[in-house]
């Protein structure tokens, strides 16, 4: 098909090609701007162990497994917070009155916030 041919098509098809795409628009936008807002991070560690295995030279599974204990710890968690100033944010704690009524501890409402949605991944065991 030569070029001319494909406009050719283009304008008898226009206007269902600029319905779809607005329809489309008009869809995606209100889903968009009505989703919380996520973000996601992902940083590489480096452990350094001072005694590895010393026949496989590899580290030991018991050591990532106590690494990934501590970056899970509340103690770890509740520095982030303080850390991000999460714990000074208004709309945070009015989030934390309704779903609590006040009760509780609000650091400790945004910690376990924190850990459903956290994930430790390791690249290699």
């Amino acid at each position: 098909m030569s070029p001319r041919q494909y406009l050719l098509i283009f304008r008898a098809h226009y206007k269902l090609a600029l319905g779809v795409m607005l329809g489309t628009v008009a869809i995606a936008v209100p889903m968009i701007l009505s989703l919380p807002k996520q973000y996601s991070a992902s940083t590489a560690l480096a452990v350094e162990v001072r005694s590895p295995d010393p026949i496989t030279m590899m580290l030991m599974p018991s050591n990532m497994a106590t690494q990934e204990d501590i970056i899970k710890s509340d103690r770890v968690t509740l520095k982030v917070i303080r850390t991000l100033g999460l714990d000074q944010d208004a709309e945070l704690r009015e989030q934390w009155q309704k779903a609590t009524g006040g009760k509780g501890k609000f650091e400790g409402w945004l910690a376990a916030g924190l850990h459903r949605k956290l994930s430790i991944n390791p690249t290699r065991r």
